[in-house]
């Protein structure tokens, strides 16, 4: 994924204040996902029934499928080798 992705929807609170929380997935070619980005969208003062529109940014974290982060969905393996990950053992 590149650049940033915009929900744009309508919601109609039940209450005045309230969250809506937008997930984005990703999802490889057996069908599993993986969520990427985790939005929460907070309003206050609306009136209960009245639809608003919300344009919510969903930016990308940093490592969002660059090359060789370890996605599961990445043509290339990750560029991390198990030494640089592990621990040495105490003596």
């Amino acid at each position: 994924m590149r650049g940033t992705a915009t929900l744009h929807t309508t919601l109609t609170p039940i209450a005045r204040s309230g969250t809506f929380v937008v997930r984005l997935y990703d999802v490889g070619p057996p069908g599993i996902g993986k969520p990427i980005i985790h939005a929460p969208y907070p309003w206050h003062g609306r009136t209960s029934g009245v639809p608003f529109t919300v344009d919510l940014p969903l930016y990308p974290p940093p490592t969002a499928f660059r090359p060789g982060t370890g996605s599961p969905w990445s043509s290339r393996p990750s560029t991390r080798s198990a030494s640089s990950t592990t621990r040495p053992a105490r003596s």
